[in-house]
């Protein structure tokens, strides 16, 4: 789980245990760069309906893998993305 942020290329999703939201996590920056930022866009999914935005922030790499952590130890699983 980590690595896959640290090897992020673009872009990787999650998807609560109850299928009702959906955390994308975004590399903005270059690869190689120690420190760079990832973007983290949450939103809601109702079936048939569009996608709604909630929130957009940026992390520090470490502080994305951090909530990666702590959101697949509560049952958010990889998926495919939504939008």
């Amino acid at each position: 789980m980590v690595a896959l942020l640290h090897r992020l290329t673009v872009e990787t999703w999650l998807q609560d245990p109850r299928f009702k939201e959906v955390i994308r996590f975004q590399r903005t920056d270059n690869p190689d760069q120690q420190m760079g930022s990832i973007v983290v866009e949450c939103g809601h999914v109702q079936r048939g309906r569009p996608f709604v935005l909630s929130t957009r922030t940026r992390m520090t790499k470490p502080q994305a893998r951090d909530w990666w952590r702590k959101l697949t130890r509560e049952g958010w699983r990889r998926v495919d993305p939504q939008w």
